[in-house]
C-alpha cells in the first residue's frame, strides 16, 4: 500500500539516466496498485519526469486505473 510509495518514488526518481525505462517499468505500474499517494506520484511523473519513455509508461499506468471505473 501506501507505505510501499517512498521506496518506489526513490527507485523512479534516482535511477541513473543510462537505466532501461522497461527495468523500471514494474516500479512506476505498482504505484498503480498503492492508493491515492501512488495515483499522485504517477501523476507527478507524468508531468515532472526526464525520461519521455517514463512518463509514457505512468500515463499508461493512470490510463488502466481510470479505465476500471
Amino acid at each position: 500500500g501506501a507505505a510501499a510509495v517512498p521506496a518506489l518514488r526513490d527507485e523512479i526518481w534516482q535511477a541513473a539516466p543510462t537505466t532501461e525505462p522497461s527495468q523500471l517499468a514494474g516500479a512506476v505500474m505498482t504505484l498503480a496498485l498503492t492508493g491515492g499517494e501512488g495515483v499522485a506520484e504517477l501523476r507527478r511523473i507524468v508531468h515532472e519526469h526526464p525520461s519521455e519513455k517514463i512518463r509514457g509508461i505512468a500515463t499508461l499506468a493512470l490510463g488502466r486505473l481510470e479505465g476500471k471505473h
